[in-house]
Protein backbone atom coordinates (compact mmCIF):
# COMPACT_ATOMS: atom_id res chain seq x y z
CA UNK A 1 0.00 0.00 0.00
CA UNK A 2 1.62 3.63 -0.84
CA UNK A 3 -0.05 7.03 -1.19
CA UNK A 4 0.82 9.02 -4.20
CA UNK A 5 -0.69 11.16 -7.00
CA UNK A 6 -2.22 9.77 -9.77
CA UNK A 7 -3.20 11.57 -12.89
CA UNK A 8 -7.49 11.93 -12.99
CA UNK A 9 -7.78 10.64 -16.48
CA UNK A 10 -5.86 6.92 -14.84
CA UNK A 11 -8.16 6.96 -12.54
CA UNK A 12 -11.01 4.22 -13.80
CA UNK A 13 -14.59 5.33 -12.11
CA UNK A 14 -16.58 2.90 -15.08
CA UNK A 15 -16.03 -0.20 -13.46
CA UNK A 16 -19.63 -0.39 -11.05
CA UNK A 17 -17.37 0.30 -8.29
CA UNK A 18 -19.76 3.21 -6.84
CA UNK A 19 -21.78 1.67 -4.53
CA UNK A 20 -23.82 4.84 -4.53
CA UNK A 21 -26.79 5.35 -6.17
CA UNK A 22 -25.38 8.66 -7.26
CA UNK A 23 -23.01 11.64 -6.41
CA UNK A 24 -24.32 14.51 -4.40
CA UNK A 25 -23.85 17.66 -6.80
CA UNK A 26 -23.84 19.80 -3.67
CA UNK A 27 -21.21 17.87 -2.04
CA UNK A 28 -18.65 17.62 -4.98
CA UNK A 29 -19.86 21.72 -5.35
CA UNK A 30 -19.02 21.94 -1.76
CA UNK A 31 -15.91 20.15 -2.02
CA UNK A 32 -13.94 21.98 -4.85
CA UNK A 33 -14.78 25.23 -3.09
CA UNK A 34 -13.01 23.51 -0.39
CA UNK A 35 -10.22 21.99 -2.63
CA UNK A 36 -9.77 25.56 -4.49
CA UNK A 37 -9.46 27.63 -0.65
CA UNK A 38 -6.43 25.12 -0.14
CA UNK A 39 -8.24 22.37 1.84
CA UNK A 40 -6.60 18.95 2.14
CA UNK A 41 -9.10 15.79 2.43
CA UNK A 42 -8.21 12.34 2.96
CA UNK A 43 -6.93 10.23 -0.43
CA UNK A 44 -9.08 8.58 -2.28
CA UNK A 45 -8.69 4.40 -1.93
CA UNK A 46 -7.55 2.45 -5.38
CA UNK A 47 -7.17 -0.79 -6.36
CA UNK A 48 -4.36 -1.26 -8.98
CA UNK A 49 -4.52 -4.51 -10.94
CA UNK A 50 -0.98 -3.70 -13.08
CA UNK A 51 -2.98 -2.24 -15.61
CA UNK A 52 -5.80 0.19 -14.29
CA UNK A 53 -6.88 2.60 -10.98
CA UNK A 54 -10.28 1.08 -9.93
CA UNK A 55 -11.37 4.18 -7.52
CA UNK A 56 -13.27 2.22 -4.43
CA UNK A 57 -13.85 5.26 -2.16
CA UNK A 58 -13.38 8.87 -2.73
CA UNK A 59 -16.07 9.00 -5.76
CA UNK A 60 -16.80 12.71 -4.60
CA UNK A 61 -13.53 14.12 -3.59
CA UNK A 62 -12.47 13.29 -7.27
CA UNK A 63 -15.12 14.67 -8.88
CA UNK A 64 -14.51 17.99 -6.58
CA UNK A 65 -11.03 17.57 -8.06
CA UNK A 66 -12.29 17.53 -11.61
CA UNK A 67 -14.66 20.85 -11.52
CA UNK A 68 -11.45 22.78 -10.04
CA UNK A 69 -9.61 21.62 -13.17
CA UNK A 70 -7.27 19.51 -11.39
CA UNK A 71 -4.70 17.15 -13.27
CA UNK A 72 -3.82 15.09 -10.43
CA UNK A 73 -4.94 13.99 -7.18
CA UNK A 74 -3.13 11.77 -3.99
CA UNK A 75 -4.48 8.62 -3.55
CA UNK A 76 -3.72 5.35 -1.68
CA UNK A 77 -3.05 2.81 -3.68
CA UNK A 78 -3.66 -0.87 -3.00
CA UNK A 79 -2.76 -4.08 -4.80
CA UNK A 80 -6.16 -5.78 -5.95
CA UNK A 81 -8.52 -6.21 -8.93
CA UNK A 82 -11.84 -4.69 -9.64
CA UNK A 83 -13.48 -6.96 -7.53
CA UNK A 84 -11.36 -6.10 -4.86
CA UNK A 85 -12.47 -2.57 -4.81
CA UNK A 86 -16.14 -3.15 -5.10
CA UNK A 87 -15.63 -5.63 -1.90
CA UNK A 88 -14.41 -2.54 -0.42
CA UNK A 89 -16.80 0.29 -1.68
CA UNK A 90 -19.92 -1.97 -0.95
CA UNK A 91 -19.16 -1.21 3.09
CA UNK A 92 -17.00 1.28 2.78
CA UNK A 93 -19.61 4.28 3.66
CA UNK A 94 -21.12 2.21 6.60
CA UNK A 95 -19.27 3.98 9.34
CA UNK A 96 -17.64 7.44 7.56
CA UNK A 97 -18.42 9.79 5.03
CA UNK A 98 -21.66 10.79 3.57
CA UNK A 99 -24.50 8.77 5.58
CA UNK A 100 -25.91 5.86 3.39
CA UNK A 101 -29.58 6.34 2.50
CA UNK A 102 -31.56 2.94 1.54
CA UNK A 103 -31.16 3.48 -2.00
CA UNK A 104 -27.26 3.40 -1.39
CA UNK A 105 -27.41 0.29 0.52
CA UNK A 106 -29.55 -1.51 -1.81
CA UNK A 107 -27.10 -0.46 -4.71
CA UNK A 108 -24.51 -1.86 -2.40
CA UNK A 109 -26.11 -5.06 -2.63
CA UNK A 110 -26.97 -5.26 -6.05
CA UNK A 111 -23.41 -4.00 -7.69
CA UNK A 112 -22.34 -7.51 -5.66
CA UNK A 113 -24.75 -9.54 -6.95
CA UNK A 114 -24.27 -8.31 -10.76
CA UNK A 115 -20.86 -9.42 -10.28
CA UNK A 116 -20.17 -13.74 -11.34
CA UNK A 117 -18.35 -14.12 -8.15
CA UNK A 118 -20.37 -12.20 -5.58
CA UNK A 119 -23.58 -13.50 -7.00
CA UNK A 120 -22.66 -17.03 -5.73
CA UNK A 121 -22.05 -15.66 -1.83
CA UNK A 122 -24.39 -16.75 0.43
CA UNK A 123 -27.20 -13.69 2.01
CA UNK A 124 -24.74 -13.76 5.04
CA UNK A 125 -22.20 -12.85 3.42
CA UNK A 126 -23.22 -10.29 1.10
CA UNK A 127 -24.76 -8.86 4.25
CA UNK A 128 -21.69 -8.55 6.20
CA UNK A 129 -20.27 -7.42 3.71
CA UNK A 130 -22.06 -4.30 3.00
CA UNK A 131 -22.54 -3.73 6.17
CA UNK A 132 -27.25 -4.76 5.88
CA UNK A 133 -29.51 -7.35 7.46
CA UNK A 134 -29.63 -10.55 5.83
CA UNK A 135 -32.94 -9.81 5.50
CA UNK A 136 -32.35 -7.03 3.64
CA UNK A 137 -30.11 -8.98 0.76
CA UNK A 138 -32.65 -11.65 0.47
CA UNK A 139 -35.35 -9.23 -0.12
CA UNK A 140 -33.48 -7.79 -3.19
CA UNK A 141 -32.19 -11.22 -4.40
CA UNK A 142 -35.60 -12.31 -3.80
CA UNK A 143 -38.27 -10.02 -4.39
CA UNK A 144 -40.76 -12.03 -4.90
CA UNK A 145 -40.86 -13.28 -1.50
CA UNK A 146 -40.66 -10.01 -0.34
CA UNK A 147 -43.81 -9.17 -2.61
CA UNK A 148 -45.44 -12.23 -0.91
CA UNK A 149 -45.02 -11.37 2.86
CA UNK A 150 -46.15 -8.14 2.31
CA UNK A 151 -49.08 -8.82 0.83
CA UNK A 152 -49.76 -11.50 3.80
CA UNK A 153 -49.24 -8.39 6.58
CA UNK A 154 -51.25 -6.14 4.22
CA UNK A 155 -54.11 -8.82 4.29
CA UNK A 156 -53.70 -9.42 7.73
CA UNK A 157 -54.23 -5.59 9.07
CA UNK A 158 -56.90 -5.20 5.98
CA UNK A 159 -54.87 -2.73 3.82
CA UNK A 160 -54.42 -3.32 0.40
CA UNK A 161 -50.54 -4.58 -0.26
CA UNK A 162 -48.02 -1.90 -0.82
CA UNK A 163 -45.63 -2.58 -3.69
CA UNK A 164 -41.94 -3.08 -2.92
CA UNK A 165 -39.55 -0.19 -3.42
CA UNK A 166 -38.52 -0.17 -6.64
CA UNK A 167 -35.40 -0.85 -7.81
CA UNK A 168 -32.69 1.60 -8.52
CA UNK A 169 -32.89 3.48 -11.92
CA UNK A 170 -36.90 2.53 -12.18
CA UNK A 171 -38.29 4.80 -9.62
CA UNK A 172 -40.69 7.68 -10.38
CA UNK A 173 -39.32 11.19 -11.00
CA UNK A 174 -36.25 12.57 -12.45
CA UNK A 175 -33.60 9.71 -11.49
CA UNK A 176 -29.71 9.57 -12.53
CA UNK A 177 -29.05 6.20 -14.25
CA UNK A 178 -26.35 4.45 -12.51
CA UNK A 179 -26.70 0.58 -13.83
CA UNK A 180 -23.85 -0.66 -16.02
CA UNK A 181 -22.12 2.43 -16.81
CA UNK A 182 -23.18 4.84 -14.11
CA UNK A 183 -23.51 7.43 -17.17
CA UNK A 184 -25.70 9.51 -14.48
CA UNK A 185 -27.38 10.95 -16.98
CA UNK A 186 -30.89 12.72 -16.01
CA UNK A 187 -34.30 10.84 -17.68
CA UNK A 188 -37.16 12.61 -17.22
CA UNK A 189 -40.19 11.26 -15.56
CA UNK A 190 -42.20 8.91 -17.09
CA UNK A 191 -39.14 7.59 -19.22
CA UNK A 192 -38.78 3.87 -19.42
CA UNK A 193 -35.34 2.35 -19.13
CA UNK A 194 -34.09 -0.68 -20.54
CA UNK A 195 -31.65 -2.17 -18.05
CA UNK A 196 -29.93 -4.90 -19.87
CA UNK A 197 -29.33 -3.13 -22.65
CA UNK A 198 -25.84 -3.72 -24.24
CA UNK A 199 -23.78 -0.26 -24.16
CA UNK A 200 -22.21 0.69 -27.05
CA UNK A 201 -18.49 -0.25 -25.13
CA UNK A 202 -20.32 -4.11 -24.63
CA UNK A 203 -21.39 -4.05 -28.55
CA UNK A 204 -17.83 -2.97 -29.66
CA UNK A 205 -16.23 -5.48 -27.11
CA UNK A 206 -18.32 -8.70 -28.61
CA UNK A 207 -17.11 -8.12 -31.84
CA UNK A 208 -13.87 -10.73 -32.73
CA UNK A 209 -12.18 -8.66 -34.64
CA UNK A 210 -12.25 -5.32 -32.36
CA UNK A 211 -11.11 -7.83 -29.53
CA UNK A 212 -7.87 -9.36 -31.45
CA UNK A 213 -6.85 -6.00 -33.02
CA UNK A 214 -6.61 -4.55 -29.53
CA UNK A 215 -4.95 -7.53 -28.05
CA UNK A 216 -2.20 -6.49 -30.85
CA UNK A 217 -2.25 -3.28 -29.74
CA UNK A 218 -1.62 -3.62 -26.54
CA UNK A 219 1.04 -6.41 -26.93
CA UNK A 220 2.99 -3.43 -29.28
CA UNK A 221 2.12 -0.33 -27.13
CA UNK A 222 4.27 -3.35 -24.35
CA UNK A 223 7.11 -3.95 -26.94
CA UNK A 224 7.56 0.08 -27.64
CA UNK A 225 7.45 0.87 -24.12
CA UNK A 226 10.48 -2.17 -23.26
CA UNK A 227 12.43 -0.70 -26.32
CA UNK A 228 12.84 3.09 -24.92
CA UNK A 229 15.90 4.17 -23.67
CA UNK A 230 14.71 5.82 -20.38
CA UNK A 231 14.19 4.94 -16.97
CA UNK A 232 11.36 2.49 -15.65
CA UNK A 233 9.80 5.57 -14.16
CA UNK A 234 9.10 7.11 -17.29
CA UNK A 235 8.58 3.91 -18.75
CA UNK A 236 5.88 3.67 -16.44
CA UNK A 237 4.23 7.05 -17.26
CA UNK A 238 4.79 6.44 -20.44
CA UNK A 239 2.46 3.09 -20.80
CA UNK A 240 -0.08 4.81 -18.21
CA UNK A 241 -0.55 7.50 -21.13
CA UNK A 242 -0.36 5.35 -23.84
CA UNK A 243 -3.25 3.15 -21.75
CA UNK A 244 -5.49 5.68 -21.45
CA UNK A 245 -5.24 7.20 -24.92
CA UNK A 246 -6.23 3.85 -25.99
CA UNK A 247 -9.25 3.55 -23.93
CA UNK A 248 -10.46 6.78 -25.53
CA UNK A 249 -9.77 5.66 -28.29
CA UNK A 250 -11.99 2.49 -27.97
CA UNK A 251 -14.96 4.42 -26.13
CA UNK A 252 -14.89 6.53 -29.17
CA UNK A 253 -14.52 3.84 -31.54
CA UNK A 254 -17.35 2.08 -29.73
CA UNK A 255 -19.24 4.89 -29.78
CA UNK A 256 -19.57 5.27 -33.36
CA UNK A 257 -19.95 2.31 -34.04
CA UNK A 258 -22.82 2.30 -32.33
CA UNK A 259 -24.58 5.51 -34.11
CA UNK A 260 -23.53 3.01 -37.80
CA UNK A 261 -25.56 0.29 -36.11
CA UNK A 262 -28.60 3.04 -35.21
CA UNK A 263 -28.45 4.62 -38.42
CA UNK A 264 -29.07 1.23 -40.80
CA UNK A 265 -31.92 0.52 -38.49
CA UNK A 266 -33.41 3.94 -38.97
CA UNK A 267 -32.68 3.14 -42.82
CA UNK A 268 -34.69 -0.07 -42.62
CA UNK A 269 -36.98 0.51 -40.75
CA UNK A 270 -37.95 4.03 -42.65
CA UNK A 271 -38.01 1.97 -45.70
CA UNK A 272 -40.54 0.20 -44.19
CA UNK A 273 -42.61 2.78 -42.56
CA UNK A 274 -42.87 3.70 -46.25
CA UNK A 275 -43.68 1.13 -47.73
CA UNK A 276 -46.70 0.48 -44.82
CA UNK A 277 -47.68 4.13 -46.01
CA UNK A 278 -47.98 3.15 -49.90
CA UNK A 279 -49.68 -0.08 -48.75
CA UNK A 280 -52.37 1.92 -46.48
CA UNK A 281 -52.72 4.60 -49.00
CA UNK A 282 -53.59 2.25 -51.93
CA UNK A 283 -56.14 0.83 -49.80
CA UNK A 284 -57.67 3.94 -48.77
CA UNK A 285 -57.64 4.78 -52.19
CA UNK A 286 -60.31 1.63 -52.66
CA UNK A 287 -62.38 2.34 -50.03
CA UNK A 288 -63.21 6.03 -51.33
CA UNK A 289 -63.52 5.07 -54.71
CA UNK A 290 -60.70 7.28 -55.65
CA UNK A 291 -59.04 4.03 -57.53
CA UNK A 292 -58.70 5.10 -61.23
CA UNK A 293 -61.17 3.06 -63.26
CA UNK A 294 -59.30 0.97 -66.65
CA UNK A 295 -59.30 2.03 -69.99
CA UNK A 296 -62.05 1.04 -71.86
CA UNK A 297 -60.76 -1.31 -74.35
CA UNK A 298 -60.63 -0.47 -77.87
CA UNK A 299 -62.92 -2.35 -80.34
Amino acid sequence: MQTKPINLKLLRVDGDTQSRYELDENVVEEYANAVADGAVFPPPLVFFDGEDYWVSSGFHRIAANKLTGKASIVCEVRTGTKFDAKVHSAGSNAQHGLPRKNIDKRCAVEMLLRDPIAAEWSDARVSETCVVTRQFVSDIRKPEKRAARDQRAAEKRGEPATAPDPKPGTQPGSVKVTSRVNSGATVAPGTTLIQNAPTPQELHDENPVHVLREEVERLSDRLAVEAMDASEEEKTLAAETIATLRRELLAMTAERDSYSGQFSIYLRENNELKGMVKSLQRRLDQATGKTAAPAPKKK
